[in-house]
């Protein structure tokens, strides 16, 4: 009897650091997703700003031809002017865009990396891992409301909690979405004294009852074969739980 139970608390002790391990793994897969998307969202303004800023050369280079060729007509100059102008709004657009990318990114990333307690403002760290999400959310049609008052102050993990909504929001756009244009996925949260009640909703396909009795369980998928390890909803239930100290519930219905 002795030898079974060291047997299987061995076994047993195996499969959670192979869980510990692939939870990792999880986790930095959805890291190195969102450097992937943040890498191809920032090509495109740093693109628009790079050929704008060829133009401007190329259009200083003619402009100088012209004063040297003592051809310069007053036209000439208003349009020069006017076209640098416009070039500079464009390239600082698409800088602007290019640096709050950047900057949002580097404060998930940062959260993620150190795992750190810090004070932060809910509805901004929220809006934060939307906008880095957004380079392969809006691939789908789907949209994301953020419902958070702006005086929610908390003083937590961000990176953990960072880490359960984007695990939520993909889970939305794979499972609850699928099949359908019109899918609104909605982050509330509201403070009840100690603590904050933060809530995810969607309006997709729904849960049947006998997946939900599951839907915490290691390893179970409804996409086994198709990507998914099973580990999504497991990561979450302990990161709320045990990093966070707070608690978890689902609740849905099929075809609400």
């Amino acid at each position: 009897v002795r030898e079974r139970t060291a047997e299987l608390e061995a076994a047993l002790d195996k499969l959670h650091r192979s869980q510990d391990e692939l939870a990792r793994s999880e986790t930095k897969a959805a890291l190195s997703t969102l450097i992937a998307s943040v890498s191809h969202e920032l090509s495109t303004p740093l693109g628009n700003s790079l050929m704008m800023a060829g133009t401007l050369s190329d259009q200083g280079t003619v402009f100088e031809k012209a004063i040297e060729a003592n051809q310069l007509k007053r036209s000439d100059l208003t349009n020069f002017v006017k076209t640098v102008h416009e070039g500079n709004d464009l390239m600082q657009r698409n800088l602007q865009r290019a640096v709050d990318l950047l900057k949002n990114f580097r404060q998930v990333a940062n959260d993620h990396a150190s795992e750190q307690r810090r004070s932060f403002d809910l509805a901004t760290m929220v809006g934060e891992i939307v906008d880095t999400l957004s380079p392969s959310l809006k691939r789908h049609p789907h949209k994301v409301v953020i419902d958070i008052p702006s005086d929610i102050t908390m003083d937590s993990l961000p990176g953990a909690l960072g880490q359960v909504l984007i695990n939520l929001i993909n889970n939305a756009y794979i499972h609850a979405f699928e099949g359908r244009t019109d899918g609104v996925l909605t982050v509330r949260a509201l403070a009840v004294e100690e603590d904050v009640l933060l809530t995810v909703s969607d309006n997709g396909v729904g849960i049947s009852d006998e997946n939900l009795a599951h839907m915490f369980e290691p390893f179970f998928s409804t996409k086994k074969g198709k990507g998914g390890t099973g580990l999504g909803m497991g990561i979450v239930e302990n990161l709320v739980q045990k990093t966070l100290g707070g608690s978890i519930s689902v609740h849905s219905e099929l075809g609400l």
